[in-house]
């Protein structure tokens, strides 16, 4: 093997492997391209619209409660129900003729959802295939809600949710939204198919995480694809207070859940942070941790945005490379195919 042969196949064995580099970096790029393109596809088909089925909140029975109190609770059912986006309810003014005639046939009596075959007769009247009922009874330190689903074709409960509330507006609230989303959740899972992504955040770090009771670790950020319906979320941390929320999670839907952790101040955490408040002057070290947050330069409930992901191939350094390669490539064979000046002699 001569020399210029042998230096062109080295030339070729370097070049080469750059222009398959090149080959497969477009072939991956087309790859994604097509991947992008299925997700989007089953995140559409996951965010198909759910089946509506036709729903009465029957009337609010209430214990040393007034009238006014439980037209809020049922206000507030009606919004959560509407929220959930499966159920199409009928005014209260729309069904209140037939309620009064259901009560004169003695049909809707105290013991009707007791009875099976009742619950069908009153739904069917209504034109209703879900009915909801809501109790709530006074007690010491606050009020005992009890919310029930009843399916009309079967006659059947659905399922049955009871919490206890204190006085405060807000807490009596929550526990309504939260009775309201633990009632349908069978219904969201049935009627809205599909899978939704769960996204839990927190601001401090090591958190454990329990979504329906079951622990999954220190997966703060994680997305966890789940089935429709609704999540108990849970996130604990020694020396602070448990965060807990009722999610709904809908079909192509990301819900985000933000855990906003406060420091417990009987723990040795709190302990310590009261004892270095009290020799700074009342000022917590770093600030009050209890309350803080990161410090953010963006308005409120604004995320930064994220730098957009560029593609090794269309980096400067990728044709950099490619560009040298060819130069070179071309160099040496222009050089090793270039006609040889003569020989000249020396003199003696």
């Amino acid at each position: 093997m001569n020399e210029r042969s042998f230096i062109g196949k080295l030339v070729a064995s370097l070049f080469m492997p750059l222009v398959c580099l090149a080959f497969v970096s477009t072939t991956a790029a087309g790859t994604e391209d097509e991947k992008a393109a299925d997700e989007a596809a089953d995140e559409e088909e996951e965010a198909a619209a759910p089946t509506s089925v036709p729903a009465v909140i029957l009337p609010i029975e209430l214990k040393k409660l007034a009238e006014e109190f439980g037209a809020m609770q049922r206000e507030t059912m009606r919004m959560e129900l509407t929220a959930i986006g499966i159920f199409t309810l009928e005014s209260e003014e729309a069904i209140l003729p037939e309620l009064e005639r259901l009560k004169t046939k003695n049909i809707l009596t105290p013991g009707c959802l007791d009875d099976k075959r009742c619950i069908q007769k009153v739904g069917q009247a209504l034109e209703a295939s879900v009915l909801f009922h809501l109790s709530a009874a006074k007690s010491v330190g606050g009020v005992k809600f009890t919310v029930r689903s009843f399916s009309v074709t079967s006659g059947h409960l659905v399922r049955k949710a009871s919490d206890f509330a204190e006085g405060e507006a807000r807490e009596i609230e929550r526990a309504v939204r939260w009775l309201t989303r633990k009632v349908s959740s069978p219904m969201i899972t049935a009627l809205a198919k599909g899978k939704g992504t769960l996204l839990i955040e927190s601001v401090e770090p090591d958190v454990e995480i329990f979504i329906n009771q079951k622990p999954f670790g220190k997966k703060a950020g994680k997305r966890f694809k789940v089935s429709s319906g609704v999540f108990d979320v849970q996130v604990t941390k020694e020396g602070f207070f448990p965060f807990h929320d009722l999610v709904v999670v809908r079909p192509g839907q990301l819900q985000v859940v933000r855990a906003m952790m406060r420091v417990d101040p009987e723990s040795e955490r709190g302990k310590w942070l009261d004892m270095m408040k009290n020799l700074r002057g009342g000022k917590s070290p770093g600030g009050d941790l209890r309350t803080r947050r990161r410090k953010s330069y963006l308005p409120d409930g604004t995320e930064p945005p994220k730098p957009p992901e560029t593609k090794f191939y269309k980096t400067w350094w990728f044709w950099t490379v490619i560009g040298v390669g060819v130069a070179a490539a071309g160099g040496l064979t222009a050089y090793f195919l270039w006609p040889e000046p003569p020989e000249c002699s020396g003199t003696g």
